[in-house]
């Protein structure tokens, strides 16, 4: 094994390796298990405090859910019980390959059950659009039954950049999560430190990763 298959943390169903990690100590895009690491924290994170009403789907999960056809998809999400959930983050790339989440830009697609609602979060103008209104449309069924969600482009704060979607991904999620929590809705989000937050994820990361490390 290189030093860049090195495995650094095994967090849950989660593994962070040398290559993963080193992504962060420069101005690198980030890759899906960086994500998916993310994504699993915050929803660890919900899981302490008896939080059952926000899913967090994996780049992997959606990226398979992405390509999948819409009667088939109860296979992948009845076991996360996600019928059951009221809010669900999808982190949504332009990847076209089902059995890879690469691509070259991430967003976010939230689906809000109590707003019948699907909200996408494009932090590099509206390049997903046409991928996230086709993925809310294959969800629809599963999700919804007969009805159809609503679907809003959300204008959002905006990357300087080729490489930070990733990081605006994760910082968005986390503001959002903070706002339903209190509000129990995504309507009235408010996203102006996002760009903030995101200058120093990279940094809080490391830290992060380095505080779940065992000694």
């Amino acid at each position: 094994m290189s030093l860049n298959e090195k495995i650094v943390l095994s967090y849950h169903d989660c593994v962070l390796r040398q290559l993963d990690v080193d992504l962060l100590l420069g101005p690198n895009w980030i890759n899906d298990t960086l994500i998916g690491f993310y994504f699993e924290y915050l929803g660890k994170k919900l899981e302490s405090s008896n939080n059952s009403e926000i899913l967090y789907a994996s780049p992997e999960l959606t990226q398979l859910l992405k390509l999948t056809p819409s009667s088939q998809l109860s296979s992948f999400l009845d076991p996360l019980d996600a019928s059951e959930k009221k809010f669900i983050f999808f982190p949504l790339n332009n990847c076209e390959k089902r059995d890879s989440a690469g691509g070259s830009h991430w967003s976010l697609l939230v689906f809000s059950k109590v707003e019948n609602t699907f909200f996408h979060f494009d932090s590099f103008g509206s390049s997903n659009e046409s991928i996230a209104r086709h993925f809310a449309r294959n969800l629809d069924r599963y999700l919804l039954g007969k009805e159809v969600g609503q679907f809003l482009e959300i204008n959002c704060p905006q990357q300087d950049n080729c490489v930070d979607c990733g990081l605006f991904v994760m910082c968005i999620s986390e503001l959002l999560t903070e706002h339903v929590l209190n509000k129990s809705q995504i309507h009235g989000y408010n996203l102006d430190t996002v760009k903030r937050m995101v200058l120093g994820k990279r940094e809080n990361l490391l830290e992060l990763i380095k505080t779940l490390t065992p000694a």
